[in-house]
């Protein structure tokens, strides 16, 4: 795959009334930059296309992720061929999820719009101030899920698993070497937008899937690092 163009994320603006966006921080940055369009409907070929072209994922990785939420929310479009309407995901509990690392929960706020609070208690958790490891993701993890579990909510063991794939896929996309930067993590994630320079990387599912099991063993094992990190943190 080829490297993005200098000036790919150079056309970024906001959502405009009457412009759909969803829980996703990746799909929401890909319609602001018009990658896919910006009314937030996109058909499976257009997310395919944009996922490989400007998030670095692999072809046969991409389409398992539209075709996945083309079953679960696709609609007719034009000449019958089904397409994706972003506001559709923010559906509880088929592809958004408690214990979101961006967003409240469903049952506590709002599902769809990005919780400042909540992206700069994941940026505060990088231990080395610069950067996101898997180490880190698998604390806010683990806050997140705990944070959810308050006032007896009863947390979906869904929830925890699709929070590591997604975690993993934040790693996957942004990741520069041994981390995600901090800079890069809050654009993305908070003004939802397309980190400049992004390489092309081919990230397949056998590496997302990886990923998500590091995170789910550091944050889990009690000996871990990680889990200790996140106890220490929830006491605060």
């Amino acid at each position: 795959m080829s490297q993005q163009s200098a000036d790919a994320t150079s056309d970024w603006q906001p959502a405009q009334p009457g412009e759909q966006r969803s829980p996703c921080p990746a799909l929401n940055s890909l319609a602001n930059h018009g990658h896919i369009p910006r009314s937030g409907i996109a058909t499976r070929a257009q997310l395919v296309s944009a996922m490989v072209n400007r998030l670095g994922l692999a072809t046969a990785l991409a389409d398992k992720l539209a075709q996945a939420a083309l079953e679960k929310f696709g609609r007719p479009g034009e000449a019958n061929e089904q397409v994706l309407h972003l506001q559709d995901l923010c559906q509880h509990g088929k592809l958004e999820h408690d214990a979101s690392l961006t967003r409240q929960d469903a049952h506590a706020g709002d599902n769809a719009k990005v919780d400042a609070g909540l992206v700069e208690q994941l940026l505060a958790l990088s231990k080395n101030g610069q950067t996101l490891t898997l180490d880190d993701l698998a604390v806010a993890h683990q806050i997140r899920m705990q944070q959810s579990a308050q006032g007896g909510h009863q947390v979906p063991p869904k929830a925890g698993f699709v929070g590591t794939v997604e975690a993993s896929l934040l790693f996957c996309v942004l990741s520069r070497g041994e981390g995600v930067s901090i800079a890069d993590a809050r654009e993305f994630l908070l003004s939802e937008r397309v980190p400049h320079g992004l390489q092309g990387q081919d990230i397949t599912l056998a590496q997302v899937a990886r990923h998500a099991i590091t995170i789910a063993v550091k944050g889990n094992l009690p000996l871990c690092d990680s889990a200790r990190r996140a106890k220490e943190a929830l006491k605060k």
